[in-house]
């Protein structure tokens, strides 16, 4: 069979335009892959400073309450759970249930483990609820990716002089 090509005319082999297509084709893979993995280490930071956050305004809530309990007797302590009233005469609980933070039954936070609550007198040793000047409220955050990260905050209540 004569050849099709003529003289001096300019074109790509069959050959040459495989290799350059698998050659393309590898690097649209690398780079696809490349760009799924900064979107997943995107995603798990994004997730990771939103349970971080909630971490953060599940504590700050509970230290906003505490300061305006109404005395040390109000303190009803039981294992992962405060219940106190506040100068509001409202009554407060805060609970561990299962892995969920609960404030009156409503939660403020997920993945929460190790919820406790310590009490302090004024010379910095341990006491009961009914001798506290502050109290010691920690909990840990476990993330999705079951990174752990303690909360811990001392909180000095305003009526408990």
């Amino acid at each position: 069979m004569p050849a099709l090509r003529r003289r001096g005319a300019r074109g790509f082999t069959l050959i040459e335009m495989t290799v350059s297509i698998t050659i393309l084709g590898a690097l649209v893979v690398a780079l696809s892959m490349m760009m799924v993995e900064m979107y997943q280490s995107y995603s798990g930071q994004q997730q990771f400073a939103d349970q971080d956050a909630q971490a953060r305004l599940a504590m700050e809530r509970i230290v906003r309450d505490l300061r305006d309990a109404r005395s040390r007797a109000d303190l009803g302590a039981a294992g992962t759970s405060l219940t106190f009233t506040d100068v509001n005469n409202a009554a407060i609980t805060y609970a561990l249930s299962g892995t969920l933070l609960q404030r009156n039954g409503v939660t403020i936070a997920d993945r929460i483990s190790n919820l406790s609550f310590a009490y302090y007198d004024n010379a910095g040793a341990a006491t009961v609820a009914a001798g506290a000047r502050y109290v010691v409220v920690q909990f840990r955050l476990t993330t999705q990716d079951n990174i752990a990260r303690d909360v811990r905050s001392a909180v000095f209540p305003r009526n408990f002089s």
